[in-house]
């Protein structure tokens, strides 16, 4: 047995304070029989935007953004450093798939 469904939750942006809803999309996949088993999965999108500020020594934001990119993490966008704009845009490409 095999299901996808979507899953919402209501959350507040970080400087606005406008409230909205994110979607996270669900998948289940189980088996019946001797040996009951399951897998329940939830794709979340995730963008890392490194900054150049910080503290220590974070070289302008290399630092972070080396970790960022060398952590190989499957799902994961990473853009430029102070990369704002590019951030949002992934964010339109991946919410215009849905």
């Amino acid at each position: 047995m095999e299901v996808t469904f979507p899953y919402f939750v209501e959350k507040a942006a970080p400087v606005s304070g406008v409230e909205s809803l994110m979607e996270y999309v669900c998948h289940y996949v189980g088996t019946l029989g001797e040996r009951e088993d399951f897998i329940l999965g939830v794709d979340v999108p995730v963008i890392a935007v490194p900054t150049s500020v910080g503290y220590g020594a974070s070289f302008q934001g290399v630092a972070a953004l080396l970790g960022m990119l060398n952590s190989c993490a499957a799902g994961v966008t990473v853009v430029n450093i102070d990369n704002g704009f590019g951030a949002g845009f992934a964010a339109s490409v991946i919410n215009r798939k849905r």
